[in-house]
Parts: C-alpha cells; sequence; structure tokens
C-alpha cells in the first residue's frame, strides 16, 4: 500500500494491481487471525477472539500517549519574550 504512493498518475493499471494485491494480502492476513481462535479452542473459540480483540484494543490506547511524549517541544517551555 505505501508504494502505491509512488505510481505516478497515467499509471492506473499498476495502481489498481498494487491496490488489489494489499486488499488480498489484508483478506489472507484476516483468514489466518480467525482461523486461529478455532484451532486453538474449538469449544471456546468466541469467548477467546473477545478476549484477544479486547486486549489488542486496549493496547493501542497506549501509542498517542507515547507519541505526545517523545514529540513534546520542551524548548518552548524555557522561552519567554
Amino acid at each position: 500500500m505505501a508504494a502505491l504512493g509512488y505510481v505516478p498518475v497515467n499509471y492506473t493499471s499498476l495502481s489498481m494491481a498494487l491496490l488489489v494485491m494489499a486488499i488480498g494480502f489484508s483478506g489472507a492476513v484476516y483468514q489466518g487471525f480467525l482461523v486461529s481462535h478455532i484451532d486453538l479452542a474449538p469449544t471456546f473459540a468466541a469467548p477467546l477472539f473477545a478476549i484477544t480483540n479486547s486486549v489488542a484494543s486496549f493496547i493501542g490506547i497506549f501509542p498517542p500517549i507515547v507519541t505526545g511524549k517523545i514529540v513534546t517541544d520542551h524548548v518552548s517551555l524555557f522561552y519567554t519574550s
């Protein structure tokens, strides 16, 4: 998908091919992810999926916080006009 940004405007067939490949690979990843819960515990696949999805969603809270700590401009705190 990142390569799609570097394709010139007049190469529509190449950009469509890259887009179709990116979506296809994305679908393959999700198919493997969803089947793994059934492979681990067929009887408890739904609760297991709920737990792992909740943990993955909760972890998504931290990247904006960490990025805010890294990108903070400390120089402007000491600037006096």
